[in-house]
């Protein structure tokens, strides 16, 4: 049977508040990331040697356009991750896009130590190819922690002589480098067909027609003249006969038997006879009850009318 219409479940404005507060924090912190991301890049992309900063002492304004707070960062990430700090910036402007989306990141850790890893690697390979003396950064191009790994392991390629350990440090150069930038790349966590979002739609009335693409069999539209008109199945008539609406029968109520006599003394329950176990009589075929589908009717009525 159907119901009264149920009552609209009005939301807590607790909830709600709350919510309302997490997402305006969120998008306050996408904002706060993606204008850091963007100022540590100008930031590096102006960097000058000359500015006052961790590992220069100078006075006057700083060249850099980010300032003498530009100047210091700039050093501070060169001297620490060297050329391969730059891997840095993709991953802080993705996090700072899926932040903006709102769409989830429970691996963030993870990608900033993939991030990390590879410009440690990447730096380790610069600065096996280019000694830190001749390099224009506080720490060479790969950064401290790359001249300190570079400065130990360059020795032991001399031990296997030339031209073999020219061949090992190259093929060791590649291998650093190929790694870091494979780690940095995983590390961006990008979704399969992201690519596809920065196409733009080709333009209305647009004067550039792609080339005809040449259909194969399989591929091919089938065409419409060529299926076969099957004439349609004519319905043959059954011998089955029609269901028949009968009345139903006038039951007059039966007379109470008398009880009968108890033949057990144990308890006070009379055993069913025998004729329990015979079979029921055949019940008529083909006939539908009209008192039963008035019932139906009503009922079905009354269910429309709720």
């Amino acid at each position: 049977m159907a119901s009264r219409k149920a009552a609209p479940v009005k939301a807590d404005w607790r909830t709600v508040f709350r919510q309302s507060i997490a997402r305006s924090l969120v998008i306050a912190a996408a904002v706060a990331l993606g204008l850091f991301t963007l100022f540590l890049t100008l930031a590096l992309v102006t960097y000058d040697s000359t500015d006052a900063a961790l590992n220069t002492a100078a006075h006057g304004t700083a060249a850099n356009w980010m300032g003498s707070a530009g100047a210091w960062f700039a050093d501070l990430g060169l001297s620490i991750g060297g050329a391969g700090i730059a891997l840095l910036l993709p991953l802080l402007g993705i996090m700072a896009w899926r932040l903006w989306t709102g769409e989830a990141q429970p691996y963030w850790p993870r990608q900033l130590a993939y991030s990390f890893i590879g410009i440690l690697l990447v730096g380790l390979g610069a600065e096996l190819w280019s000694p830190a003396t001749n390099a224009p950064m506080p720490a060479g191009w790969g950064g401290i922690i790359a001249l300190l790994l570079g400065g130990a392991i360059a020795p032991l390629f001399a031990q296997a002589g030339e031209p073999a350990a020219a061949l090992i440090r190259f093929a060791t150069i590649l291998a650093l480098v190929g790694l870091g930038l494979w780690l940095a790349w995983r590390a961006l966590r990008l979704e399969k067909g992201w690519a596809s979002r920065f196409r733009l739609p080709a333009a209305e009335g647009s004067r550039v027609v792609e080339p005809a693409r040449v259909q194969s069999e399989e591929t091919k539209a089938p065409d419409l003249t060529d299926r076969i008109v099957r004439p349609r199945a004519v319905a043959e008539p059954s011998d089955r006969a029609p269901p028949e609406i009968a009345d139903p029968a006038q039951r007059t109520t039966p007379s109470k038997p008398r009880p009968k006599p108890q033949t057990e003394l144990f308890t006070n329950y009379q055993l069913p006879s025998i004729d329990l176990l015979a079979p029921p009589p055949p019940g008529p075929t083909g006939q539908i009850d009209k008192a039963g589908l008035e019932r139906n009717a009503r009922l079905l009525e009354s269910v429309l009318e709720d």
